[in-house]
């Protein structure tokens, strides 16, 4: 399956089983960020205000559809 395949079925809705997908921060904007959905480049997507420290390089927990929505950055807190 292609990236555009599969962002064209998570933008229809959360796979089967599914209610998140994994993405990479591209790029950080004023109201959120720009990410690698596998190979496909979502722009500005909002972040809740407890995603602190965004950097190019996180991975995130996205909640996929017509309006993707960051919930949460994967992996360690950073502390700085």
């Amino acid at each position: 399956m292609s990236a555009a395949e599969d962002l064209g079925r998570a933008l229809g809705g959360a796979p089967a089983g599914a209610s998140t997908v994994s993405a990479q921060v591209v790029d950080v904007t004023d109201t959120g960020v720009n990410l690698d959905y596998q190979g496909a480049l979502l722009l500005n997507v909002p972040c809740p205000d407890s995603y602190r420290g965004r950097a190019a390089g996180d991975w995130v927990a996205v909640r996929p559809g017509t309006n993707p929505v960051v919930l949460w950055r994967l992996g360690p807190i950073p502390f700085s």
